[in-house]
């Protein structure tokens, strides 16, 4: 979901952000969490984040196709 892919891609962020020390544990517990416990059973996207060698490359990414993937009613407005 939109709301799933934005929360990502801001902790994401964070964690870039943030001491490895301070944040890496709970930032993989964080996204571990939010995306095993979804409905859609899309846990391996939050493992793919994890792994990414750019995680917020990869959290932008995914927020990308979200957004694309809303529907509009004139294809053009894509566009602008």
């Amino acid at each position: 979901s939109l709301g799933m892919a934005v929360w990502l891609y801001c902790r994401t962020v964070m964690n870039q952000l943030s001491s490895p020390d301070e944040d890496e544990l709970p930032y993989q517990e964080a996204v571990r969490a939010v995306y095993r416990g979804n409905k859609d059973n899309n846990s391996h996207i939050g493992e793919r984040i994890i792994a990414a060698p750019d995680r917020t490359m990869a959290a932008w990414k995914h927020l990308s196709f979200a957004l694309h993937g809303l529907p509009v009613p004139d294809p053009k407005a894509l566009i602008e």
